[in-house]
């Protein structure tokens, strides 16, 4: 166990080290605010507690409306920049989001940035399925961002850890790596309604010249994130965060070889049928859906 948690103290450093530098699509400054703001809130400010309970209680008719008015806390400077209240809800709400509230979302994310002067010239004027994909592309960054954040913090609360020194705000700010989605993957977003709400790309027009560019290899178990019926594919559409937090997986959840394997593996005190049951009745309990 020793040597498990070294490991896992290393995987976590790497990871929110990559979550506050530089992002495909968002600045290094606003990502790393983002982090900050989702280890404040998660499961503390007063606000989103108070509603998460009422949410249990009664059926919410407006999730947008209602989160909004709720009095939030916030850890970062000026509301985390204009998105404090949409990291609260999405680290600490997901039992009431609906579709209506993802795509609320991406037109609220996409004025943050056009307001802050963050969004490049080559995606002002567009319109139709390409602007879609634009404010998408962007709302996928930040869920991942928000999600890997939870993913570390939970860990350590989980573990009866301290929660770890969070790399500062940059002192310069880096823009991020890409200005359109066509730069990543030919062919842009695809949606699949019946499966999930948020987008993925198509694997076969994933620009793999990015990858060698960025120093990452697009192996075959990061190509089999793709398919629609696979929840990572939410993921790729952030796909350096998405990248990074495959790796940090590796390190946090059983190898491939345990798949099976009834009794707990090297470094594990369960097993992986064990992991199964409880994220099985954890996510049954949150409503989770993808």
């Amino acid at each position: 166990v020793p040597r498990k948690q070294e490991a896992m103290k290393a995987a976590n450093d790497k990871l929110l080290k990559h979550l506050c530098g530089q992002g495909d699509f968002l600045q290094s400054k606003r990502r790393c605010l983002v982090v900050h703001e989702t280890f404040f809130c998660l499961a503390n400010c007063a606000g989103c507690l108070e509603f998460h309970a009422k949410g249990r209680e009664k059926k919410v008719k407006d999730a947008w409306a209602e989160i909004f008015e709720e009095d939030h806390t916030f850890g970062t400077a000026q509301d985390c920049a204009g998105l404090g209240v949409l990291v609260h809800a999405v680290a600490n709400q997901q039992h009431v989001l609906t579709e209506k509230f993802y795509f609320q979302a991406a037109d609220f994310l996409w004025k943050v940035l056009s307001d802050a002067g963050e969004l490049p010239e080559a995606v002002k004027q567009l319109e139709g399925k390409e602007l879609k994909e634009e404010k998408c592309i962007r709302l996928c960054e930040l869920l991942d961002v928000i999600a890997a954040s939870a993913g570390v913090r939970s860990y350590h609360r989980a573990m009866g850890l301290p929660m770890p020194q969070l790399p500062q705000l940059p002192p310069e700010d880096q823009a991020p790596l890409f200005s359109r989605v066509t730069e990543i993957c030919s062919s842009g977003l695809r949606w699949d309604p019946a499966i999930a709400w948020a987008p993925r790309m198509q694997g076969k027009d994933v620009n793999l010249e990015v990858y060698k560019k960025l120093g990452m290899e697009r192996s075959p178990v990061i190509a089999g994130m793709s398919p629609p019926e696979n929840p990572n594919s939410k993921w790729e559409g952030a796909l350096t965060t998405a990248y990074h937090w495959f790796h940090w997986t590796s390190v946090a959840y059983p190898p491939n070889f345990a798949l099976f394997q009834l009794k707990p593996f090297v470094g594990s005190k369960i097993s992986r049928a064990d992991m199964e049951s409880i994220a099985s009745a954890y996510t049954t309990g949150i409503h989770c859906v993808f």
